[in-house]
Parts: C-alpha cells; structure tokens; sequence
C-alpha cells in the first residue's frame, strides 16, 4: 500500500484490486511442473482482465485485501484458488476478448520494461503529435475531441465497459478521453495511458501536407550543422487552407500554406528573422549597401528591409517612392507613412498604388 501511495495510485480513479486474481490454465501447469501454485504480479494488474499466457479470463480468489494485513504471506492454494470460482469479468463477443487480449500484452511489456519518463510538458507535445499524425487535430493546439470521441468508441466497442472506471453510462469518466489530449497538468492513470496510445498506433497515419520532416532553414545569416535543422512543424487551418508554421532555433520563422482545394503548396512566406538580423544589418547600411544590395543578402524585398529597419530604430539613407511621385517612407527610425486614401475615380493612383522604385 505504501507503494501505492508514493507512485500515486491511491488517488486515480481507477481503483486497484480488492481480491487476488488467477488463471486456472496457469494453476494447471504450476501444479503439473512445480508441485505447488503460485501468485503472478502480472495477474493482479487492474488493465488485466484476461490471462497474457492462456488468453482466458482471469478468476477471483477468496484472499481479499480488506481481510488480511498487508504483511501477512498467503500462500496461493487450490483451496484459495477454487476452479469454480468467479470470473473478474463477464466477456461476450470475441472482439471484447481481442482487445483485453492486446491490453493486456501491452500492460505486462509496461511492467517488464517501464518506459522512460515524460514530463507534463513532454507528454502534452506526445499526444498531440500523435493526434496530428492520426488527423485528429485542427491544429498543432487544437484536437477535434468530438471525432476523437466517436472514433475511439467505435474502435473499441463495448469492451470499454469491461474496463474498471473507464465509462460511466455512455460518457467517459471523469471526461479523462479528452483530458488525456489536453495540457498535462497531473499524472493519469496507465490504464488510459494503455488505452489512448494503442488506439493511436491503430490509427491510418495521415502525411501531413508538409511532409515528414525535417525541413529547412531559410535563414541566409545562420550557418546549421545539418540542411532541415527544422524538426517540427506546427500547423493551424485558415478557412480552406493549412498553413505550417516552420520555426528554427536561430530564431528565423517562415509559413507556408497548402490549398486543400487544390491539392497546392505555396510558396514559403517571411514572418520573423530573429537576433541575427540586427547586427548584419546595421553592418550592410554601415558599408553603405544600397537597398537592393540589402534585400539580396538578407533574402528579402525592399520594402520588408526598410520596414524592419524601422522597427530596430536604425537610420537608413534609403526611401522609397511611388513611381517617380509620392515619397512613401522615409528611411529613418519610423515606419513608412500612410497614403492618402484612394479616390477609385483617379485610375492613375490605383495603378500606382503598388509600383515602387528605388532611389538612392
């Protein structure tokens, strides 16, 4: 009991066993190679229910916990372990038995080999990676719960039932489906641990329109040990399109967007440079690099430079101008300035809207 307090299990849901447990195969063939029987750990696993060796449901012995100290030593005997005793569970269907079946193998490598520990940070990511790969997410931060939900039901079927303080009527106890997918904020019980990751694994893998990674870095300035330093994507939907959000540990960030109407991929698009940006710059405007000159060693457009020299407060002798006409921005600390707004009837101005030039 004790080390059921210190591992935490005293306080899920899922409450532990009050009764040993034993399968009558296995008591056969202890009988028949040893001479005496014995207690399997495996056995009183509350994710077992069914015997990993026979494949038979297991059967309640009459030691109870509540009945003996936690102390005492009581021996495992045909007396205690009777032939007729009762099953732990009533199953019906052979799909019931295949998925307590596969439960269980999966329970007995968790206590033969535990897996290395995640923090609720590490686990929060694991899920819903998983749900990205299994196209039940929206986004990176967003899963589809109501489609997880029916699809995880059906997966399963009524052998959820079976299982102790999974389903309460109809709906999840304790809402701990959607928990599972959620930010961690403590520790779940291994039983829907068990659960969630074996339906996942059953899941059709969708490939995210992106690929599988890694990905570039488009960073000019950045010198990378490897060609796809980049090795997550996170995604989100706009209306009909997916965009991926390509963030690299040098700081530089750039989207791309895929079209799901037309199957296309776009082009990948700026959206923050990160802290090496500053000190070339100021070194390119210090040369006396003329705006073009800029925009191709930093691999942006003219008018990006100048807006993010603006943002850095550093003064520039470059401006730009609307064809010949109106000064747009001057190349100091401040952004560019606004035009006036656009008369329609004027076919002159909305042509030259968007026509720059480049004076030195």
């Amino acid at each position: 009991m004790k080390r059921q307090q210190n591992l935490g299990l005293a306080t899920f849901r899922v409450e532990q066993t009050n009764r040993l447990r034993f399968c009558p195969e296995c008591t056969r063939d202890m009988s028949a190679n040893f001479g005496e029987l014995y207690w399997r750990r495996d056995h009183q696993l509350p994710s077992v229910l069914v015997c990993p060796d026979h494949g038979c449901t297991l059967l309640e012995s009459t030691v109870s916990f509540s009945q003996h100290s936690r102390h005492e030593f009581i021996a495992a005997t045909p007396k205690n372990c009777p032939r007729y005793a009762r099953p732990v569970v009533q199953v019906m269907d052979k799909l019931q038995l295949f998925h307590l079946q596969r439960l269980t193998r999966l329970s007995v490598e968790v206590l033969d080999s535990p897996p290395k520990p995640r923090t609720f940070a590490g686990w929060t990511a694991f899920y819903r990676r998983r749900m990205m790969e299994a196209g039940l997410a929206r986004s990176s931060g967003t899963m589809d719960q109501q489609r997880f939900n029916q699809e995880f039901k059906k997966f399963y079927g009524r052998a959820l039932k079976l299982l102790p303080n999974v389903m309460e009527g109809d709906e999840f106890a304790g809402d701990w489906l959607a928990a599972m997918v959620r930010k961690h904020r403590k520790a779940n019980h291994p039983l829907y641990h068990l659960l969630v990751q074996n339906f996942l694994a059953q899941c059709d893998q969708h490939v995210s329109p992106f690929g599988s990674g890694s990905w570039p870095c488009l960073n000019p300035l950045a010198r990378h040990h490897s060609p796809t330093p980049i090795k997550e994507v996170s995604q989100h939907r706009n209306h009909s399109k997916m965009v991926g959000v390509f963030a690299c540990s040098c700081g530089y960030v750039y989207t791309r967007c895929f079209d799901s109407a037309t199957g296309k991929l776009g082009q990948p698009r700026f959206m923050h440079y990160g802290p090496l940006l500053e000190p070339a710059l100021r070194q390119l405007v210090a040369q006396g690099a003329s705006l073009r000159e800029t925009g191709r060693a930093l691999q942006l457009d003219p008018k990006t430079v100048v807006r993010l020299a603006g943002e850095l407060g550093i003064i520039v002798s470059w401006r730009l101008v609307l064809s010949g006409r109106v000064q747009i921005a001057p190349t100091c600390a401040k952004p560019t300035q606004k035009l006036p707004p656009d008369n329609p009837s004027d076919p002159v101005r909305h042509r030259e809207r968007s026509a720059f030039a480049r004076l030195d």
